[in-house]
């Protein structure tokens, strides 16, 4: 979920922020006598800028860059093996941004975009098994596009153009 998306500018030049991202999840799993507890919640932040051209009336299209943060934490505990461990995540990243804008009217707009990105990460996992404590660092580059990094957006003119 990403609340906070605002862009900012003129026709052509916009700056990007999104205030609030936001996922988690949470699973329970029982196998006969074996449970096992996963949890995960993760925020983040996004600052950065977009270029249009305009090819049509209706249509633009665009390109910019975004800086990328995040802050996530996973849990996994296992009841039938006395076992928990604790992951804690930061990781900030360049992400390039690529997509289109097509106006409906004056107060409609439908945007399509990908964000491939390259990330680092750094973090701290502990697992405690019978009692006992084992800490780990824990750091990383990631590159690509996931799921994450595709948005389609249906947005709408609050206040009228002059």
């Amino acid at each position: 979920m990403r609340t906070g998306d605002d862009k900012s500018g003129n026709e052509n030049y916009l700056l990007r922020l999104t205030l609030l991202s936001v996922n988690g999840s949470n699973q329970n799993n029982k196998s006969g006598p074996n449970t096992s507890k996963y949890g995960s919640m993760g925020v983040g932040f996004n600052i950065g800028f977009e270029k249009r051209k305009l090819i049509s009336d209706n249509l633009s299209i665009y390109c910019g860059s975004d800086l990328l943060t995040s802050y996530n934490i996973n849990t996994n505990e296992y009841d039938n093996i006395s076992q928990k461990s604790k992951t804690w995540t930061i990781s900030t990243g360049l992400g390039v941004v690529l997509g289109f804008v097509y106006k409906i009217n004056s107060e409609i707009n439908i945007t399509a975009e990908v964000l491939p990105s390259f990330n680092y990460s750094y973090g701290r996992s502990t697992l405690t098994s019978n009692g006992v404590d084992t800490a780990q660092k824990n750091s990383g580059f990631t590159y690509g596009l996931s799921d994450t990094g595709a948005n389609l957006t249906l947005s709408f003119r609050l206040v009228k153009k002059n």
